[in-house]
């Protein structure tokens, strides 16, 4: 609940690619089809000025509840949900409006950023922007952005990332992250404190021992 989902608001897009199909549908994909459809919301997204949201007279706030609920069972189902969330993802329309913990605040986010978030935050859910340190965390440097660098926004690089790993469990892909990330960090150590790394490598240590993969952190109040 502590990390920013900045590179998660507005992101220049495609609508749906109809012929971006990822293969053999996992366990429960039908109502994984139906949660993504109810992300959609009812009403028209609100103006957001100066970060705050300025809702018009007929928002029906009751009715976002569908699409709360929607994202909440998907944020839990994570791991099945993966090829769907990765097909979806670009879809455009307006699903919630909601509040980042840590700036403050009100975003509006569309569908396909909903199903970007829960990616994320299951192969990334020890950080997904900035690093360890003392003091005001928008002053640390960011994590390097393994979804943004292997282009897993866009739906030929997804498709091709998601055949390679699709009998991976959670776990072997957080694994995979978080070496890349620790990688990827070694290259510039001058950027990045002893206590990121300490906290990356206690972090690696762990899920390497353990059999279960991370749970993954709700990225912001409702």
């Amino acid at each position: 609940m502590h990390k920013s989902v900045h590179y998660c608001a507005t992101l220049l897009a495609m609508i749906l690619n109809p012929a971006f199909v990822l293969g053999a549908e996992p366990k429960g994909a039908d109502e994984v089809q139906v949660l993504i459809k109810q992300l959609v919301s009812r009403n028209k997204p609100p103006l957001i000025e100066c970060g705050a949201a300025s809702y018009l007279p007929d928002y029906d706030k009751a009715a976002q509840s569908q699409a709360w609920k929607a994202w909440t069972r998907l944020f839990e189902t994570g791991h099945t949900a993966f090829p769907y969330l990765l097909e979806a993802q670009n879809d455009l329309r307006y699903c919630l409006t909601a509040e980042d913990p840590l700036e403050g605040n009100s975003g509006n986010y569309s569908v396909g950023q909903a199903c970007r978030i829960i990616l994320i935050q299951h192969l990334q859910p020890y950080g997904t922007v900035y690093a360890e340190g003392e003091g005001d965390p928008r002053t640390r440097p960011r994590r390097p952005d393994y979804y943004r660098r292997h282009k897993l926004h866009e739906p030929e690089a997804a498709r091709t990332w998601w055949e390679a790993r699709r009998k991976n469990t959670l776990r072997e892909l957080q694994v995979e992250v978080l070496q890349w990330v620790i990688q990827e960090e070694a290259k510039s150590p001058e950027d990045y404190s002893d206590a990121e790394r300490r906290h990356l490598k206690n972090t690696l240590r762990k899920l390497e021992e353990s059999r279960d993969a991370l749970k993954p952190t709700w990225p912001f109040d409702k």
